[in-house]
């Protein structure tokens, strides 16, 4: 489904979160606003291969269907629950 989505329109969003933000405060959170490229070159997949992924693709990087998603940022907004901030990436 995301794959979809991301072919009719490449406009994404990514958040994370840490557990404490910088110097063991509070958590710290990050938006991030940007476009998608689909990759489905296996050459591509296979140069940003690790173990770790192994648990969820059991055929690897020849797992049928795999894509992998690159996201160039164009803006973002950060903030530990008292501070923040936003910038503009692209």
């Amino acid at each position: 489904m995301m794959v979809k989505d991301i072919e009719r329109d490449p406009r994404v969003g990514l958040s994370f979160q840490g557990r404490t933000g910088l110097l063991k405060q509070n958590p710290l959170f990050i938006a991030v606003e940007g476009r998608a490229d689909l990759i489905r070159d296996r050459d591509a997949i296979q140069a940003h291969w690790n173990s770790d992924l192994q648990g969820w693709f059991e055929e690897g990087p020849d797992t049928p269907g795999l894509v992998m998603i690159r996201v160039h940022a164009e803006r973002a907004h950060v903030w530990d629950g008292e501070n923040e901030a936003e910038m503009e990436l692209g």
